[in-house]
């Protein structure tokens, strides 16, 4: 559903964006498909890509690799600080959870204003 949004609906109209990126941040990347997208219009922009669930950043690692995509990938949640915290959620749709939700995982989450800070885009 993820890749026919992307790629077939055109949902993230990337030609619209009026300037050249410093960065492209990937919140929630699943498979990295948004990514593949975003470097294929912005190929000089470095790419860093976030993912809590394990089976997503390996799905997203190989999509990369398969397209010969240099990238930096946290295979954390991104939140307003760093810490653990429950996620709940395989796919599209995950979320940051109250403990107990059915199939919830422990993650680490990562400051996203300190990451970005650091980044000085």
């Amino acid at each position: 559903m993820i890749l026919e949004e992307i790629f077939l609906d055109g949902i993230y109209p990337l030609e619209r964006v009026p300037f050249l990126p410093d960065q492209i941040v990937d919140c929630g990347a699943c498979a990295g498909f948004f990514s593949l997208l975003a470097h294929g219009r912005f190929p000089a922009a470095p790419l860093h890509l976030f993912e809590p669930v394990p089976g997503n950043v390996a799905k997203t690692r190989a999509n990369l690799a398969l397209n010969g995509i240099a990238a930096r990938v946290h295979a954390v949640a991104v939140g307003e600080r760093n810490e653990t915290a429950r996620f709940s959620g395989g796919g599209f749709g995950g979320h940051l959870a109250a403990r107990g939700e059915s199939g919830d995982i422990e993650v680490r989450v990562m400051d996203l204003v300190a990451y970005l800070s650091e980044l000085r885009p």
